[in-house]
């Protein structure tokens, strides 16, 4: 749920970005070619795929070579309420994840790693708004090109604001953190 964001492509476009780039050997994303955070995770889950490195100049193949299946943009709205609805249950917020990771942190390390990309995104280039920037890719791609002129996603920034509201989650994530420094 909070890691189910869209692909970068489907804001960034062909626009090459700062971010994080994963191959998939499993499906051929290899040499040039990569996949962003959001498809490693959703899209290559299983597969052979590793984080490549951190790139000054990418963006997402994942749809050229692969049934990309984080190019839709979910409703933020019923993605808020399903949260809500599931830390009422204690085993989300106090147990950690296969990674080791505790919700909160997992949250805190996405909303730092996509603000990071998009602040670079949005503003380093030009003055140019985001809705300026998102209409111009519409006309400027083939016609084979997926839908690519999404606003960035702001799940993980509600997601994050919604566990720091919830004080048994907030008081499992320092206890949590107090075990491991022990």
């Amino acid at each position: 749920l909070c890691r189910n964001d869209p692909c970068s492509f489907t804001w960034t476009g062909e626009e090459h970005i700062h971010q994080d780039i994963f191959e998939c050997r499993t499906c051929g994303l290899v040499g040039s070619l990569c996949c962003c955070t959001e498809c490693a995770y959703i899209c290559h889950r299983g597969h052979d795929c590793s984080f490549k490195r951190a790139s000054p100049n990418a963006y997402c193949d994942c749809w050229e070579k692969c049934s990309c299946q984080a190019l839709a943009q979910g409703d933020e709205h019923t993605r808020v309420v399903l949260l809500q609805r599931l830390l009422a249950m204690p085993f989300l917020s106090t147990r950690t994840n296969s990674r080791g990771e505790h919700l909160l942190g997992m949250l805190a390390s996405l909303m730092a790693r996509q603000t990071k990309e998009q602040n670079q995104w949005m503003g380093k280039k030009s003055g140019n708004s985001l809705r300026s920037r998102s209409s111009r890719y519409d006309t400027s791609f083939t016609s084979d090109a997926p839908v690519h002129s999404f606003n960035p996603p702001k799940f993980a920034g509600k997601a994050l604001s919604t566990v720091l509201e919830d004080w048994p989650s907030v008081k499992s994530a320092l206890a949590c953190d107090k075990s491991e420094g022990e």
